[in-house]
């Protein structure tokens, strides 16, 4: 794990680089995904309030956003030093991330159009 230490300092709200799970940090994020997968339910059932849709797609939102994140310090540090096909690879997982992004956004945007 400490070879996530660099990445740590100098991303240190990134949810995608892996960090030691103490048993507690472990249990709060299942405790997380277990009412994020419940707001989901409520979303499919068109239950969801206004904060429970916005609070869902927030957290889908994230996890890409630090993906992208992670993908551009990649392509874009200085001392890149990648083959054009690793490169290439880099830029389509990239390309596929915003539009996963885009997706959520118009998800977002019907799940709000049901809400009352």
């Amino acid at each position: 794990m400490s070879q996530f230490d660099t990445l740590r300092k100098k991303f240190p709200d990134n949810t995608v680089i892996p960090q030691r799970m103490t048993p507690e940090l472990k249990a709060q994020k299942e405790q997380r995904r277990q009412e994020i997968y419940q707001i989901q339910t409520r979303i499919v059932k068109k239950e969801a309030s206004e904060a429970e849709v916005n609070e869902y797609y927030d957290y889908q939102q994230k996890a890409l956003n630090d993906r992208l994140e992670l993908i551009d310090y990649v392509l874009n540090k200085a001392d890149a030093n990648m083959s054009d096909d690793m490169r290439k690879k880099f830029e389509e997982v990239q390309q596929m991330n915003q539009r996963t992004l885009k997706s959520y956004e118009d998800a977002r945007k019907r799940a709000l159009n049901t809400i009352k």
